[in-house]
């Protein structure tokens, strides 16, 4: 039976409906009262044009996101709280080739790429922060940016190859 779309030339579509009929469970935000901590996602659409964080070869970071809180799937949204205290985030990060591509020109687009990170993260109350791509040895990583700039630290989880 064929596919109704390829899943590695599509890899956010992907992620997205796997996420969506995942078993895993539904993140659920804390109520106001918890003093939570917000999450911006990064989206590279401003004003109906298509922009992104440029990669060293011709991809830009299109979408940089939270999906997972200590093992619950985050909604596809554009604010995420958090309460206080250490969690475990997923963040993903995809890259698209939107470069231009003359009628007749033979080179073709590279395949968007996404990547996903594992992080221990330590959140304060009331703090706001961005999902901000960048790029590392070719691939699109994601971190966490406050308001002045500062990138909160975070601890690479290493997830074991299986066997």
């Amino acid at each position: 039976m064929p596919l109704i779309f390829p899943m590695k030339r599509y890899p956010l579509a992907t992620v997205l409906a796997v996420a969506g009929c995942s078993s895993a469970p539904k993140y659920v935000p804390p109520p106001a009262s918890a003093l939570p901590a917000t999450i911006t996602n990064y989206s590279n659409l401003v004003l109906w044009k298509f922009t992104g964080v440029k990669s060293p070869e011709v991809l830009s970071a299109c979408q940089a996101r939270v999906v997972m809180i200590d093992g619950a799937v985050v909604p596809n949204a554009t604010r995420v709280s958090v309460s206080p205290g250490e969690w475990r985030i997923s963040l993903f990060c995809q890259g698209i080739d939107y470069s231009y591509r003359a009628p007749g020109d033979g080179t073709l687009r590279q395949p968007a790429k996404g990547y996903s990170q594992k992080y221990d993260v330590v959140f304060p109350a009331l703090a706001n922060f961005n999902v901000e791509p960048f790029w590392e040895n070719g691939m699109c990583r994601a971190r966490l940016v406050d308001d002045t700039g500062r990138v909160l630290p975070m601890k690479d989880v290493l997830v074991p190859l299986a066997d």
